[in-house]
């Protein structure tokens, strides 16, 4: 497991044969180092302000992969979508879209902050729920300049 802080916002990284498959997101002032090639992608994210692209890097969970694949490929870096729309362009239920969401072992990779509740008011109230705590959510849509 390794530390990776941005501001006051930090990541537990996990990894499984070389390859990111856990990431826990939380807000700290903790510090400690994570190795440089495994930093470099999370800056891409916190200092570049660009998705994080290098799929050989990431242990995509097979349950949920379908969600996760759309929410990567088509919900870009400043952009969000509601659990309903999501649901409805995916033939699902927003209800299991929210699980999906809450499933996700890979937050920031898989941008599952991105997905908000139907009626988004710009407000941290209305964001909808987030495995790691709605204040981290609101941090980085406010990082996405969604919020």
């Amino acid at each position: 497991m390794f530390l990776y802080r941005y501001k006051n916002i930090t990541l537990y990284v996990y990894l499984k044969k070389d390859k990111i498959f856990y990431i826990k997101p939380f807000i700290s002032e903790e510090k400690e180092d994570i190795p440089k090639d495994i930093k470099a992608i999370f800056d891409e994210y916190f200092i570049n302000k660009k998705d994080i692209e290098c799929f050989d890097m990431f242990y995509m969970p097979e349950r949920y992969q379908d969600i996760y694949k759309y929410l990567k490929e088509n919900i870009k870096f400043g952009q969000v979508i509601s659990y309903k729309e999501l649901g409805d362009r995916l033939n699902l239920h927003q209800r299991s879209i929210a699980t999906a969401m809450k499933s996700n072992p890979l937050p920031i990779f898989i941008p599952c902050h991105r997905v908000v509740f139907n009626g988004f008011y710009k407000d941290k109230n209305h964001i909808g729920g987030y495995n790691a705590g709605v204040d981290v959510k609101a941090f980085l849509l406010r990082h996405e300049s969604v919020l």
